[in-house]
């Protein structure tokens, strides 16, 4: 019997000790668990925002959104704006975002849409397209997300095709502009008399000390402030100097041109390169633009020497210099616009009847240099490649030309490839699933301090008056979030 009780106690001290130990166990294999879970193993999240609920719509402005609407077996909103926002909550260590949404079909025939990310503290977006029934990439040759359009072009993968030069990409990516060096670059004095109307954008080629100086006159044709604002910035994006030319006094609206105003940029010590100058929009003219450096160019302008801006009528050039057959896109809306474009073709002289007002005309340009010469202005120009105002004023700026994916029919005729991870639409009977994604260190994304990032639903061709009352109603939104492990990396 003896033995048997001391058998039972070492039994019962051996339970006890265990006991202890597994005790002491369960704090370190919990702590284990949440450095696996937390540090070390890949974690999806997935947000569903149900837009078609009583109260809470997810989507901002109000304005923009309707109340709900029932009907049979699916409650939703109507989207009335082409620019909505929503939040989603992005935790440490967060790296890709997608975003699903349901949408129905009936957008119009044109009609885009994408889906973007706020990518900077002010806003700006970084926008992938999700809906554009004319893109249509899959018969295309590619290699990863590079599809060659033009037939005469080679399927290359994305590192190749950074390295080619003279090739068009249309994109929804940041593809990353790779600058041209300019051998025949000087800093002597150019001067662009021509008068434009409005904002423009100009690429520019310097290094050193830059000094653009802008006159600018108020056409005073609206009632409000005319102010304009010059950023000039790198080929990275970054802002190296920027000016303001204040107002003329005249908010009136009244028609009466105001005097010559002038503005001076003075950027220091540049590293030799591509330089981006962007005049905001205002109701008045440039008349004229000085810069210290042989070569500056632009993709769109729009000539104003015309008594219709109360200036004189004087005739006006622009130098075109392609390796390839490009097109110019030119339009007026006034018929004192319409006239004669006398073309000249390394020497062959001819004239392009631009006889059309309020409507788009279009003149093919062959490979090689061209000069163009506008009696009457009041045109606003723009071509698929760069042109300049003096004859020696033209270079490339960059290996290739980049333009936005879904731009214009007359634009993407000119591609050579296109680089996207644009997903085709899946029909959901008489809706759709329209699908993007982001990388948030990639595409630079901007997490506020709150840990949200701010995304954009975009339809612009609700922007335009006539589909005023166009809706597109949208059902639900899904946004998975994935934080990758210590071995994803």
């Amino acid at each position: 019997m003896s033995e048997d009780r001391t058998y039972s106690a070492r039994s019962g001290e051996g339970f006890a000790r265990l006991v202890k130990v597994l005790v002491l166990l369960i704090p370190v294999f919990l702590i284990g668990y949440l450095i696996f879970a937390n540090f070390i193993a890949s974690q999806e999240f997935s947000y569903v925002y149900d837009i078609g609920q009583e109260g809470e719509s997810y989507l901002t402005p109000s304005e923009r959104i309707s109340e709900v609407v029932n009907e049979e077996d699916v409650d939703y909103r109507n989207v009335a704006g082409h620019l909505v926002y929503f939040d989603v909550p992005i935790a440490r260590g967060i790296e890709r975002v997608r975003v699903k949404m349901r949408i129905k079909n009936n957008l119009p025939a044109g009609g885009k849409a994408s889906i973007g990310a706020r990518d900077q503290e002010e806003w700006h977006y970084n926008s992938h397209l999700v809906y554009d029934p004319s893109l249509d990439v899959g018969n295309l040759d590619r290699v990863g997300n590079v599809y060659r359009v033009n037939p005469d072009a080679g399927v290359v993968d994305f590192s190749t095709l950074r390295e080619l030069e003279d090739v068009t990409i249309a994109t929804d990516e940041d593809f990353g502009l790779v600058e041209n060096i300019v051998l025949d670059y000087r800093p002597e004095e150019t001067v662009i008399d021509t008068t434009l109307r409005g904002g423009h954008v100009f690429y520019l080629y310097a290094g050193g000390d830059l000094s653009i100086e802008v006159k600018k006159r108020d056409l005073n044709w609206y009632v409000g402030s005319d102010e304009i604002i010059m950023f000039l910035s790198d080929a990275q994006g970054n802002l190296v100097g920027f000016m303001e030319v204040g107002d003329d006094g005249d908010v009136s609206g009244e028609k009466e041109l105001g005097p010559v105003q002038r503005g001076n940029l003075l950027a220091r010590d540049l590293e030799e390169g591509v330089y981006k100058l962007e005049i905001s929009d205002f109701d008045g003219l440039i008349t004229e633009i000085k810069v210290n450096t042989n070569k500056i160019v632009a993709e769109k302008v729009f000539l104003a020497d015309s008594s219709a801006y109360r200036v004189d009528t004087k005739q006006s050039q622009l130098y075109f210099d392609y390796n390839g057959d490009v097109k110019v896109r030119m339009i007026t809306h006034h018929a004192g616009g319409l006239q004669k474009v006398l073309i000249n073709q390394s020497g062959a002289v001819s004239a392009f009847d631009f006889n059309v007002e309020d409507e788009s005309m279009f003149l093919d340009l062959s490979a090689g240099r061209s000069v163009l010469t506008f009696t009457k202005n009041d045109i606003v120009l723009e071509s698929q490649e760069y042109f300049t105002f003096i004859e020696n004023g033209y270079f490339k700026p960059f290996k290739q030309k980049v333009v936005p994916l879904g731009s214009e029919d007359w634009i993407m005729d000119g591609v050579d490839y296109i680089v996207t991870d644009y997903v085709a639409p899946k029909e959901d009977g008489e809706w759709l699933i329209v699908e993007g994604g982001f990388d948030i260190v990639d595409d630079g994304l901007y997490v506020s301090e709150k840990g949200t990032l701010s995304l954009m639903f975009n339809l612009p061709y609700l922007s335009k008056e006539e589909n005023a009352e166009h809706v597109v109603p949208i059902d639900w939104i899904e946004i998975e979030v994935y934080k990758p492990g210590v071995w994803d990396k």
